[in-house]
């Protein structure tokens, strides 16, 4: 009788608990959220399920309408996820987002489109003045937690079209997303123009992260670029910088730069 009641009855039990809460109002349940987290909405529709809120902020970030409905596929993999789509200033965003069976978020496949400049805010980039476009397509993003920010695994690449920063073209970079055995990693490399990259970051499960590498300027970069590198570091006699640095997602940044 126990195994009858652990094999049948225990998940029954559990669908009836999420048919529930998926009932409950999309504005009642960000009113909640907002007791817990930093989020805020001028207005919801529809429920946990499947509904609409324009005017949120997640974090410091404000969307201008996010739309979520039911990722039904995902519960063969034991996650209870949600198809989003969201809007902002100069970016759009399409992807899923779900809950393992360990409480682990889960994202994926996500796509994004954004102008840099958009995102400078949130990224804490904004006196850098980036601009250009942000392609990102991510297979799989798997966060142990949201806040703080611990990212477990990642796979996907992310494009910067048209780079510039402080008014600089810096061509066009790709970075490639891999995990790692305890974290993510992502090669940065240019695909042409005045800027030569070759970066290697990573990012460990527990918040730590590295950046470590080589930037330098192509022949015939602009006097300027060479400056801006010039500030990263001392360059070598080709005028390439070496980048070493490290830190915390919740903390300050070290550095070690020099030829």
């Amino acid at each position: 009788m126990r195994r009858l009641l652990l094999r049948y009855l225990l998940p029954l039990a559990a669908l009836y608990a999420v048919a529930l809460a998926a009932t409950l109002p999309a504005q009642v349940a960000l009113e909640r959220a907002a007791a817990r987290w930093p989020v805020a909405a001028e207005a919801a529709r529809g429920t946990v399920w499947r509904g609409e809120a324009t005017g949120l902020e997640v974090g410091g970030i404000r969307l201008a309408r996010l739309r979520w409905a039911p990722a039904p596929a995902a519960l063969a993999r034991g996650e209870a996820a949600l198809q989003l789509a969201a809007e902002l200033e100069g970016a759009v965003l399409d992807g899923r987002l779900g809950v393992t069976a360990a409480g682990r978020l889960r994202a994926g496949p996500v796509q994004l489109g954004a102008e840099a400049a958009a995102l400078a805010g949130p990224l804490g980039l904004a006196a850098l003045r980036p601009q250009g476009r942000i392609e990102a397509d991510i297979e799989a993003l798997e966060l142990a937690s949201l806040r703080p920010l611990r990212p477990r695994a990642a796979r996907g690449r992310v494009l910067w079209r048209r780079a510039r920063l402080a008014g600089e073209p810096l061509g066009e970079l790709a970075a490639d997303l891999r995990p790692t055995a305890d974290g993510l990693e992502a090669l940065v490399a240019d695909r042409g123009g005045p800027l030569q990259v070759a970066l290697a970051a990573r990012l460990r499960a527990d918040g730590g992260w590295t950046l470590r590498g080589r930037i330098a300027p192509r022949a015939g970069a602009s006097p300027r670029l060479h400056r801006l590198l010039a500030g990263l570091g001392r360059p070598g006699p080709d005028g390439a910088v070496a980048v070493d640095l490290r830190g915390r997602l919740d903390g300050p940044a070290a550095a070690r730069t020099g030829s």
